[in-house]
């Protein structure tokens, strides 16, 4: 893979002197005729460049529930999804940029239920922290997430370029140094952060 890539000769671009970008707030709704309405929530998270805030992020993100990490589990026992008590289904959202991050959640709910499914996430994501048994747990399910992934030759792709952007040799042993201190303090940042919204569905 190595060789190949070497063998392609890629001339270089514009280097890009702009500023780093900023995650100010603000709101989108699409509103169509689906019986369901499914919002993105997020606040400022980390960009690569902090690789520390950024594990961090990613362990508090399962500590709130990232999906379903059992094949056909019905990711009942995550914070968003106990808070919503069955009334839609929320996951944790946590994307790095190379200046910038975001970190919130998606829910998808049936119309008559969003408002409600929206405000209860809200309160976890503004509210957010782990102890110590949530944060052995999310470090249990980070490792194992990104040793599967291994398994699968695109993520495998996605995961040598992400070390490569960060200059580190191995994710796991990062995973390793951050405390649960440092989940925490990323946490505390989402009581007061100005928060961006996108929503499409049944709005009204």
């Amino acid at each position: 893979m190595v060789a190949y890539a070497q063998s392609l000769a890629l001339k270089a671009g514009p280097s890009c002197s702009g500023a780093p970008s900023k995650v100010h707030g603000g709101e989108v709704r699409v509103d169509t005729s689906s019986s369901l309405a499914y919002v993105a929530v997020a606040a400022p998270g980390a960009s690569l460049a902090d690789t520390k805030a950024m594990v961090a992020f990613a362990l508090l993100q399962r500590a709130l529930g990232a999906g379903i990490p059992v094949k056909y589990g019905s990711g009942a026992g995550s914070k968003l999804n106990q808070a919503v008590l069955g009334a839609g289904a929320v996951s944790s959202l946590n994307l790095n940029y190379s200046d910038a991050g975001l970190f919130g959640f998606v829910a998808a709910a049936p119309a008559s239920d969003a408002g409600k499914v929206v405000s209860a996430a809200t309160k976890v994501l503004r509210s957010a922290s782990v102890n110590e048994s949530q944060f052995s747990r999310a470090k249990a399910q980070l490792k194992a997430d990104l040793l599967m992934a291994k398994e699968n030759t695109g993520v495998l792709v996605e995961e040598l370029a992400l070390q490569a952007l960060l200059n580190r040799a191995d994710l796991l042993s990062t995973v390793d140094n951050v405390s649960i201190a440092d989940v925490n303090a990323v946490a505390s940042r989402l009581a007061s952060a100005k928060l961006t919204v996108a929503a499409i569905g049944n709005l009204k």
